[in-house]
């Protein structure tokens, strides 16, 4: 300190009319720092100047702006806060946090080595500190004991980053900065400084901590940048025998000559440290950890074998009990009794044929067959003896036209649809309006339902005394013709018709024995609308008031979950506080995901005219799922990491692309086995004998058209699975919110949950049973295991529950059935071999990429 450094200002000079200087604190070559009494706030702060002779220099201005700026953008309390700069008298000054203490480098110099826990500490808060400024991408550069204060309660403050730069700047920036004896190699010989320049920093500081001295003595700069780049130092533990020898190999792994051989971030270092919860520390002092230290946190999650594959043999054999189960449950038996999709559509066309619409050598430009839910004059079968109700019932459609079937996805009857409908023809989608257009409805078992032909346009006047052959569409609906009679119509025909007639007289077994009315039309001489209808169909599918209720309330939920993300996600952005990178990804993998359902499940055309539009829908559905999924993640994951950041490890791991991590195997094999438990009280339920003609998570018969639609059933389950699990995540919070408590905020999910589960499933006595251990199952292992298994606990029951599983080998859907259970043990087997560290281990040997 000069003793014109002490007379530039004197204890009590007033600066800007605000601060009151009360004595020097220091004097270096980065300018005179003093202590000053902010009198507008009434708080001791410190004012660094410039050195006199620079202060009209306008690179050293230059820094010392730069230094406010990007200081600012780090908030710490391992990080000394600067808050602004100012210009008085022609002097440029920038006002910080006053830390009563010394600095590191004097402590050192004073009493040699630190004890080691006291060491550890201060090591720790390090890499908190630096973590904090590298997560908003800013370098330091000049990272030494010296720039490293301690205040009076022993707790450090990182300073001086007069020297740092953002990470972009600083990678095509070279340039000679910083303290020699604290450079890395590559900044000592290129100016390269990279988030691994300054790890090389902070192993050099902790190596004068834990011994006392410096790795490398040289006299000259040369002598020392020989060191540095050619020298390796000591091993700390033959200056200090007790230091914790993992501590040690963090000092060694920071002074790597190889940028690339340092750890990965300050946040990867900090959870090698021995004894560290990072987490714990992190939370502790009030911050958020940053989505990297999350990722590091944790326990490394390598199962013993004997848990794993006991968790492996559960997952399978779960899942052989669950296909065995299925066999005798109510929808499966309606599977097992309805004809393949390729029969159904072979009577279609031979209906067709009676009715004059169809020619095998002369076929239609287009075609398409699937399955629709609808009001249909048939019962699904007997079970028990028992007859169920008719009404909504499963029926095959078949269409086709004289140009391509181009769906309007965009129309507002689809825009209401669920994933698994985007892109596909439907029974009513594109409309039946162009002339020559024809629908067939048959029964699962390939009764005729209904015929609805468009008539084609003709210059000739209609033949309205031509008579139009019924009997063949009678035969086919399983009536018998001459067992009705004809009577006037008593409906108005949905297509243009010059004559129309109802039928009345004969029975249909379907219809469990209920009078049976047809309703027809014809236009010159050809059947246009056949129907087969009774005097039930539409008295029935009325919900209960207590289910209606439980509909009500989901969807309530859903809008109050909608709202509420919206305004934590506008404010999460605008606070910086959303991981942006695992966002990214996330909307990416969605995105991804979105486009692959449409890719396999969609109607598409031959023709590049007719695609395009299609293509163009589903990029458009896509990116807005993409965006609404983000919303809600970036909504919710700054605050479940500050508050639960447990249940982000493993996700956090995963959108870093450590898919082979042990935990993140680990998880995906628990959630499996979650997954797998769930199937099984679904199956249970779908036994109960309350549940006969309403199971829940009902199968989806799409998947029944091939392969391609159970693999893009496979894919949107997956989209239910994320959604499902955010949504729980954010009633979770909410009850959290208001309960305070965890396990007063889970008794208050379980709640919530069952009572929506159970009043939408429609549930008597054993089925609220079953409701209730799966809500309590999936509160459980959200808390316990996080995001990541909740996910895969959601899409193995998803995915199973909505596909027809058999054992029966030969069955016509056997195929699909072993497709699918494969698709879950194989993921469960991926699982296992993660947890067991197989896939890091071989990572590690180079058999497969890191």
């Amino acid at each position: 300190m000069s003793a014109g450094a002490i007379e530039r200002f004197l204890p009590g000079a007033m600066l800007a009319d605000r601060f009151r200087i009360v004595g020097m604190l220091g004097v270096g070559g980065m300018g005179e720092v003093y202590r000053a009494q902010d009198t507008r706030l009434g708080q001791t702060v410190a004012l660094k100047f410039l050195p006199a002779a620079l202060t009209n220099d306008e690179q050293r201005l230059a820094n010392l702006r730069n230094e406010v700026r990007l200081a600012r953008q780090v908030s710490h309390p391992n990080v000394c806060r600067v808050y602004d700069i100012t210009e008085t008298d022609g002097l440029h000054f920038l006002s910080m946090e006053f830390v009563d203490g010394e600095d590191l480098a004097t402590l050192l110099h004073r009493i040699g080595r630190l004890p080691v826990n006291k060491g550890m500490q201060i090591a720790r808060e390090l890499c908190a500190g630096l973590a904090a400024a590298h997560d908003k991408g800013v370098l330091h550069r000049d990272l030494k004991p010296g720039n490293i204060m301690l205040d009076g309660s022993g707790r450090i403050r990182i300073t001086d980053f007069g020297l740092a730069r953002r990470v972009d700047d600083a990678t095509e920036l070279r340039e000679l900065a910083g303290t020699p004896a604290y450079m890395a190699p590559e900044q000592m010989q290129r100016g390269e400084t990279t988030v691994q320049s300054d790890l090389y920093s902070l192993g050099l500081v902790f190596y004068e901590i834990f011994t006392g001295t410096r790795p490398f003595a040289a006299d000259s700069m040369a002598d020392l940048q020989a060191a540095h780049v050619e020298q390796t130092p000591p091993a700390p533990t033959t200056l200090v025998a007790e230091l914790d020898p993992s501590m040690e190999q963090a000092i060694l792994s920071c002074l790597q000559k190889d940028p690339l051989e340092r750890p990965a971030s300050a946040a990867a270092l900090i959870g090698t440290l021995p004894g560290h919860d990072p987490l714990a520390a992190a939370l502790a002092a009030g911050q958020t950890p940053s989505p990297q230290l999350v990722a590091a946190a944790g326990e490394v999650g390598t199962l013993r074998p004997a848990a794993a594959i006991s968790c492996l043999a559960a997952v399978l054999g779960g899942l052989l009990i669950f296909a065995v189960v299925s066999n005798a449950a109510n929808v499966q038996t309606q599977i097992d009794q309805m004809k393949p999709p390729a029969a159904l559509q072979h009577i279609a066309e031979s209906v067709l044929t009676d009715a004059g619409y169809y020619d095998a050598e002369h076929p239609p430009r287009d075609r398409a067959i699937g399955f629709e839910t609808a009001d249909a004059p048939v019962r699904r079968p007997r079970i028990d003896g028992r007859a169920p109700p008719l009404g909504k019932a499963d029926v095959f459609w078949y269409r086709q036209g004289p140009r391509f079937l181009t769906p309007i996805s965009a129309s507002e009857r689809n825009a209401t649809l669920s994933l698994w409908t985007r892109g596909r023809i439907r029974i009513d989608d594109p409309p039946s309006i162009q002339p020559g257009m024809v629908t067939v409805m048959l029964s699962m078992q390939g009764s005729l339902l209904q015929l609805v032909a468009i008539p084609k346009q003709t210059e000739d006047e209609p033949d309205s005394s031509a008579q139009p052959q019924w009997r063949p569409l009678f035969a086919a609906a399983g009536l018998e013709y001459d067992a009705f009679e004809r009577l006037s119509a008593t409906f108005t025909p949905p297509v243009f018709a010059d004559q129309s007639a109802s039928w009345s007289g004969g029975n249909k077994d379907d219809a469990g024995g209920q009078p049976v009315q047809i309703q027809t039309a014809s236009a010159d001489g050809k059947p246009v609308f056949f129907r087969v209808e009774t005097a039930e169909v539409d008295a029935v599918d009325s919900r209960p008031a207590y289910q209606e209720f439980g509909v009500q309330l989901a969807q309530s939920i859903y809008v109050v979950i909608t709202l509420a993300a919206l305004i934590l996600a506008a404010r999460n952005l605008r606070s910086g506080r959303v991981d942006r990178k695992g966002a990214a990804r996330f909307a990416g993998y969605v995105f991804v995901v979105s486009l692959l359902i449409w890719v396999f499940e969609a109607s598409h055309r031959p023709s590049i005219l007719h695609e395009f539009p299609l293509m163009t829908f589903a990029i458009a559905v896509a990116l807005e799922e993409a965006v609404r999924f983000t919303v809600m993640y970036a909504a919710l994951e700054p605050y479940i990491r500050r508050n639960w950041p447990e249940s982000l490890i493993a996700w956090n791991r995963v959108f870093r692309r450590r898919f082979g991590d042990p935990l993140v195997g680990q998880h995906i094999l628990i959630g499996a086995l979650f997954g797998v438990f769930w199937l099984l009280l679904i199956a249970a339920a779908r036994l109960a004998p309350d549940q006969l003609w309403q199971s829940p998570d009902a199968i989806r018969l799409s998947q029944l058209l091939g392969t391609r639609h159970l693999v893009a059933e496979f894919f949107v389950s997956q989209i239910e699975a994320v959604g499902a699990a955010l949504a729980v995540v954010v009633l979770y919070l909410l009850c959290l919110f208001i309960c305070r408590r965890s396990w007063f905020a889970a008794g208050l999910l379980f709640v919530i949950w069952t009572a929506i589960f159970g009043t939408v499933d429609n549930a008597a006595l054993l089925g609220w049973f079953g409701v209730g251990l799966r809500v309590a199952s999936l509160i459980f292992l959200l808390i316990r295991y996080g995001l990541l298994a909740t996910c895969v606990a959601y899409f193995c029951t998803f995915f199973l529950s909505h596909c027809a599983i058999t054992t029966d080998l030969s069955a016509w859907y056997a195929g699909n059935s072993i497709l699918a259970l494969s698709l879950i043990a194989g993921l469960a087997c991926f699982g296992t071999y993660a947890s067991l560290g197989m896939v890091d281990r071989r990572a590690k040997t180079g058999s497969l990429p890191s």
